[in-house]
């Protein structure tokens, strides 16, 4: 039987497109600015994807933060009290996350704890915050790993476009990261690598962020209504 798109799926495909356009277009903006020597000018600081407080730190914010508010709608809408509470611990992990980009939690920790000889790091003392948040994820594995193979097996559609979405967050989050750690500086000669590992890693991230808000979106908290929730099996 032929199925087909309902207005909300239509909805959610056009922002998933329109925000892979803007990522995309963040992107190209900072490295073009940057290959041209624009450093120095206001408008690079602008969309200096490797800055603090400008338009693409509030972007990646906002878009955590819709995250995060999502999952507690959805949440507050289950009738397992279990489930519920699940998806509001994801809901609260993603509005964190929404904090730390704005207030960059994470490189104040690496700051913090710098100074303690036996926290693993990476060259000149960088990347302790990885650690600490490896940590923290495999934490919650192991004590949600029951909720996890619900979701998975409920939502299996979605728990896919999550699991890509972690992937591509992971890529540039902890990968590109370690690399520019390890290879890179910014006082390096080789500037053109900087600023490709900046651009590389962020666009990695707001990729992820993106493909797990589409899956956010698409769940339906509602049991009997499929109809704007493609791949959604029973709902227990």
């Amino acid at each position: 039987m032929k199925t087909h798109p309902t207005s909300g799926s239509l909805t959610i495909n056009k922002l998933f497109f329109s925000l892979i356009f803007a990522e995309t277009s963040l992107v190209v903006v900072y490295f073009l600015l940057a290959y041209l020597g624009s450093q120095e000018l206001r408008l690079f600081w602008f969309f200096d994807l490797n800055a603090e407080g400008n338009f693409p730190t509030w972007f990646s914010t906002i878009q955590l933060f819709a995250i995060g508010q999502v999952f507690l709608f959805k949440g507050f809408h289950l009738q397992e009290n279990v489930r519920r509470k699940f998806l509001y611990f994801i809901g609260t992990v993603f509005i964190f996350l929404s904090a730390d980009e704005a207030a960059a939690i994470h490189e104040q920790l690496t700051g913090l704890l710098r100074s303690i000889a036996w926290m693993p790091r990476f060259s000149n003392a960088q990347g302790i915050w990885i650690f600490i948040y490896l940590v923290g994820f495999l934490v919650f594995v192991f004590f949600t790993q029951t909720h996890i193979r619900w979701f998975l097996k409920s939502f299996p559609r979605q728990g896919r476009l999550i699991a890509i979405g972690c992937c591509f967050v992971a890529l540039g989050a902890v990968l590109m990261e370690v690399i520019g750690y390890e290879y890179l500086s910014d006082d390096s000669t080789a500037l053109l690598f900087v600023y490709s590992e900046i651009a590389i890693e962020e666009f990695l991230e707001m990729l992820g962020a993106t493909f797990i808000l589409r899956a956010a979106l698409q769940l339906n908290p509602y049991p009997g209504d499929h109809s704007d929730c493609p791949g959604r099996e029973r709902y227990r």
